[in-house]
């Protein structure tokens, strides 16, 4: 007969370690209905017939965080057959009050008591043969992290031969007006209920449909403790079950008594030193921004997308060099010959400029530079070295060798599998950022980064735990969003997701160029402006968006654990990262891929007469739809259907901004275009206007799947475009006064905003 286990216990407690030991590779990974929290199920390896839920990590079941009240809906509604709890031994009173939380929902249980080898490097001692007796239950000492005890514990969880719960009894006083409510109810056993209908359980009054006369009555006993206790009621529960807690460790826990600190109080001494924790932790990020967003990862990123899903690439870099230097002389050549034929060939000397590292450089040459560079011819890729053909090869011919129509041909290349490419180029990124975070997780540093920040952000309705997606949107949106999982408080976690993308991601930084070479003689103060912005902008939106009621959310008290600095375990990491790799592929992938399609018809197709026809893209839809949003920019500073098509086009990709301006501008050097086109204070409004509007559609994609609710991630985006055109009108017209103005708002907003402390 199948058993289902419900794997429940504290967040840092080895649940996740333990669950992948007891299914192995028998589990599937989702998401609970209506959040984006994940959900893991899974057979034990040992008896297929034994079916485990592995519950999100909590403290209590107190219906606070999103994970909380999961937990205790699942336990309420759907009951298991069987709870097996996993508690850190080396920190039992704290994991002991979620015990008596569940002891009091009268379903078999079985404790794991995780971390023993910590315990006894503690020099402590637990009964387990008393903890059993007071609890009820059957308790098993393991090790998961070690492998330690797992076959005792899975005998226990098999054997069905569970004892007779004691749920914990309270003082004289709490336990009259349990009694109390009992009588008015007629509820008898179930203490659950009345314990949460003592602390005035919302839902608890709505499933048992209790009316306004008994509620009254409860009302009148609940009342009656508080005075009688002085406090409220949740607070005397609360007291009472800590009362019960220390009464059990006393009974069942001996410590031979360490002196001095432990090597975990020890590092944190220094990593959340006053002084040393913002510095330490701004070194950590760097590395992890350094190694995610740049160097190797960005070099495999382009590997993949200009690569595999481009026109192929050099086998093992041979010929690369050669190649680039081949390439860069020919762009030299056509800059030479572009100077000399503009006014005619009839000099004998020119300016022209050439880019450097980045930099534009002007440089002379002469007319018999001038002849030689007429004579170079571009450089073919597969000339040098060993030329291996990417997808943007192999698919035409092979489309060609079945007689594909160029339309096809067209759409599957230009459109699917660019899709693709710009999806999957995201993998090394994202997979040195998921390796950095879990590595993070898993040696308990994590916490402290969410502790050392939180003080400041939750001034501005964000969790010390959305600085880390912030951080990562300046390499790459859609892994910024995707990082704001690690945040517990739902209505944090939908905030940082709307706001992370405000940040310029790598993507937007050849438009910051464009803007700053074009307008602005590549003045060094453009971009550290555009940055600080856009932290501003968060900011600010932090303490809009906490106003708002959709995305305010009920207020959770803010628990701060440190656990024990650990060794990170690889198989853990392994399976954490591959999972949100997979998660990303799948969700991020499909949306991209078919509004990539829709683009590119869009791009490529326009109206002549009645009939549709392929064309320019002046000609197209996308510029029918540009001319038609254009005057709504023109309070912004720029009127001009280029520039609105341009920023339609990087929904796709913001990189596609630049290149879309160069086509539509027909001219190979728009920085000398734009100036005649625009004035320099609309110029910062167009930029500020894409770094601030909705991303890219792999960025909005993954903000639709990860906010779990269409509503609510259209009303980001929209939220997004409005507070960008916004604060781009407040640039054309304000002009550089646009950041004092922020900072007013900002600091006047704070000022204002009462957060509630616990």
């Amino acid at each position: 007969m199948p058993l289902k286990v419900a794997l429940i216990g504290n967040p840092n407690s080895g649940k996740t370690t333990l669950f992948n030991i007891l299914t192995g590779s028998n589990q599937t990974v989702g998401n609970w209905p209506g959040v984006t929290v994940e959900k893991k199920q899974g057979r034990l390896v040992y008896d297929r017939s034994v079916f485990i839920c592995d519950l999100p990590g909590v403290y209590s079941l107190s219906p606070y965080t999103a994970e909380e009240i999961i937990v205790k809906e699942y336990l309420e509604n759907e009951p298991p057959d069987l709870i097996l709890n996993i508690i850190d031994a080396s920190n039992l009173e704290r994991n002991l009050y979620l015990t008596t939380q569940l002891l009091e929902l009268n379903i078999p249980m079985v404790l794991a008591l995780n971390m023993m080898d910590v315990v006894k490097k503690q020099n402590t001692k637990i009964n387990i043969a008393q903890l059993e007796k007071i609890l009820g239950c059957k308790a098993v000492e393991i090790s998961a992290s070690q492998n330690k005890g797992i076959d005792t514990l899975i005998n226990a969880v098999t054997s069905r031969n569970n004892l007779h719960l004691n749920a914990l009894r309270f003082d004289d006083r709490t336990e009259k007006s349990l009694s109390q409510i009992s009588d008015i109810t007629g509820i008898k056993n179930c203490r659950h209920m009345l314990i949460n209908l003592f602390e005035r359980d919302k839902n608890s009054f709505k499933n048992l449909k209790i009316n306004k006369t008994l509620r009254k009555c409860i009302e009148n006993v609940i009342s009656e403790a508080e005075h009688m206790q002085g406090d409220k009621s949740e607070n005397i529960i609360a007291e009472q079950r800590y009362i019960q807690i220390d009464k059990i460790c006393r009974q069942c826990k001996k410590s031979a008594g360490i002196h001095g600190k432990g090597i975990s109080d020890k590092i944190d001494d220094i990593v959340t030193n006053k002084y040393l924790a913002y510095p330490i932790f701004i070194v950590v990020m760097t590395l992890i921004y350094s190694l995610s967003m740049g160097g190797i990862s960005r070099n495999a990123s382009e590997f993949i997308s200009s690569g595999i899903f481009g026109e192929g690439w050099h086998l093992f870099g041979i010929g690369t060099s050669e190649y680039n230097t081949a390439l860069e002389e020919y762009k030299t050549a056509e800059a030479i010959i572009s100077e000399f034929e503009k006014d005619g060939t009839a000099h004998s000397k020119i300016i022209y400029v050439k880019k450097v590292n980045n930099t534009s450089q002007k440089l002379a040459a002469t007319r018999e530079d001038y002849e030689k560079a007429l004579n170079v011819q571009r450089p073919i890729p597969q000339n040098y070295g060993i030329w291996v053909p990417g997808f943007q090869t192999l698919i035409p011919s092979a489309l060609s060798r079945i007689n594909c129509s160029q339309d096809i041909t067209d759409l599957v290349c230009d459109g699917i599998i660019n899709g693709v490419g710009s999806v999957l180029g995201f993998i090394p990124q994202m997979l040195i950022l998921f390796l950095c975070l879990s590595l993070l997780e898993s040696c308990g540093y994590m916490s402290r980064i969410a502790f050392i920040t939180d003080k400041i952000l939750n001034r501005f309705g964000l969790s010390g735990k959305s600085f880390i997606p912030i951080i990562m949107g300046t390499g790459c949106g859609v892994p910024g969003v995707m990082a704001a999982r690690t945040i517990e408080s739902h209505s944090d976690k939908i905030i940082t997701i709307t706001t992370t993308t405000f940040m310029p991601c790598s993507a937007k930084l050849p438009l910051i160029a464009l803007i700053t070479s074009s307008f602005f003689n590549n003045s060094v103060w453009i971009a550290p402006f555009v940055y600080i912005i856009s932290v501003l902008s968060i900011f600010i939106s932090g303490i809009i968006l906490k106003k708002i009621k959709r995305f305010s959310g009920q207020p959770c008290p803010f628990i701060m654990e440190m656990p024990q600095y650990r060794l990170p375990k690889i198989s853990v990491i392994y399976k954490t990262v591959k999972e949100r790799i997979l998660s990303f592929i799948k969700k991020a992938g499909t949306v991209i891929v078919l509004a990539s399609i829709g683009v590119w018809i869009l791009s490529n197709y326009g109206l002549s007469g009645t009939q549709i026809i392929k064309c320019e893209i002046k000609e197209s839809f996308l510029a029918v739809l540009g001319k038609a949003l254009a005057p709504i920019f023109a309070p912004l500073g720029w009127n001009s259907w280029e520039l609105a098509v341009s920023a339609l086009s990087g929904i796709i990709a913001k990189e596609n901004i630049v290149s879309s301006l160069s086509i539509l501008l027909d001219s190979a050097n728009i920085s000398t275009v734009m100036p005649e086109l625009i004035s320099s204070k609309a110029a910062l409004s167009f930029m500020l206007f894409n770094v601030l509007c909705a991303p890219c559609l792999a960025a909005i994609s993954t903000i639709f799947r990860e906010m779990h609710s269409t509503k609510r991630a259209v009303f980001a985006v929209i939220y997004q475009c409005v507070f960008a055109y916004f604060t781009a009108f407040a640039a054309y017209h304000i002009s550089f006064f646009t950041l004092p103005l922020l900072i007013i708002i900002l600091f006047t907003a704070s000022r204002s905003k009462k957060r509630l402390l616990y």
